[in-house]
């Protein structure tokens, strides 16, 4: 719809609507988004709370247990990793969200002159696209998006390791709880981890909007405005869960309890298990065959897990193979 009567200069809604949409974009949600993101920095003022969490752990490898390792360790890879994201979207901010164009019918600048241009957007805080048709291309707002959504999966996965170490058998975390606060409607004894939980929902959720954004980049040749309906739906959506995912783990965190005598006691359930690797090099060194090296120990891990028996036991009665000697021995 042509914006123009006899006092303006002749200008398309396009050329109106699309640069402040960016302006609101950069200065409203995008900033406030990474700002909560950026509260995990490594450098920023949760290093005194991951440096507390030294307990010894067990950790995961394919699910099974594998050497151990610390749970602070672990939380400084996550601050590490939404370092990096917070790295992209203020690339994003600077780069991708920095252009927009005011140029008229298809972009010819026919009726609108390039200064014209240059003042207005200057005014919005934007600089001119080098190249564009009337229609910013989408590629900047699918960038947007798909970096969301990898934030939005950099703190589910935070939230699935926390939702794990939740769980009854383990106790090793537990959720900030207001006083008073159901877990279960039906089962008193619950201590349901809704807030962990609604973040693995709506990172999925974010995940979502990542297919309509790479959609929108593929405009007609000069003027197309399909993409119109979907970013008003999908780019609010996008910034307001990812800002409030941060916000919540954020908060999650800071209150989170930790139980480091509850991880001592499941490195202690392992049975030793852990071992099998620093095992195994010990009997190389010693001029022991890997394939008979890596058999032995694997026999007696297996054992461990079958018999309940600590694998130091195992490995005390077992002799190697062809032998008369026990590890220990060795």
């Amino acid at each position: 719809t042509a914006v123009a009567d006899e006092d303006h200069l002749p200008a398309l809604t396009l050329d109106l609507v699309d640069p402040h949409e960016r302006a609101v974009e950069r200065v409203d949600e995008l900033h406030v988004a990474a700002g909560r993101v950026r509260h995990f920095d490594v450098d920023g003022r949760q290093d005194a709370a991951f440096a507390i969490w030294i307990g010894a752990e067990a950790d995961d490898c394919e699910g099974q247990d594998a050497e151990p390792s610390t749970f602070g360790h672990l939380l400084l890879v996550y601050a590490s990793q939404l370092r990096r994201c917070v790295q992209r979207l203020e690339r994003v901010l600077t780069e991708d969200l920095s252009e927009g164009r005011i140029s008229g019918s298809v972009g010819t600048y026919s009726v609108l002159s390039p200064e014209i241009e240059k003042i207005s957007l200057a005014e919005l805080g934007l600089v001119p696209a080098v190249v564009e048709t009337q229609v910013l291309q989408r590629d900047r707002h699918a960038s947007l998006v798909a970096n969301l959504a990898i934030t939005a999966r950099a703190i589910s996965q935070i939230a699935r390791t926390f939702h794990t170490k939740m769980r009854s058998k383990y106790k090793e975390l537990r959720e900030p709880r207001a006083k008073g606060q159901k877990g279960s409607s039906a089962m008193a004894h619950k201590r349901n981890p809704h807030k962990i939980e609604s973040l693995l929902g709506l990172a999925r959720k974010v995940s979502s909007l990542v297919g309509p954004a790479l959609e929108n980049m593929e405009l007609m040749d000069w003027r197309d405005i399909s993409h119109s309906s979907v970013e008003r739906d999908i780019l609010p959506e996008v910034t307001g869960y990812v800002h409030y995912m941060a916000f919540t783990m954020s908060n999650i965190v800071q209150n989170l309890e930790a139980f480091p005598e509850n991880m001592q006691r499941n490195l202690d359930n392992a049975l030793g298990l852990w071992a099998s690797q620093a095992v195994r090099t010990s009997l190389l060194e010693r001029g022991v065959p890997p394939a008979v090296a890596y058999a032995h120990v694997q026999d007696c891990s297996f054992a461990a897990e079958d018999t309940g028996i600590h694998l130091l036991v195992l490995l005390g009665d077992k002799c190697l193979p062809g032998t008369t000697d026990s590890v220990p021995d060795l």
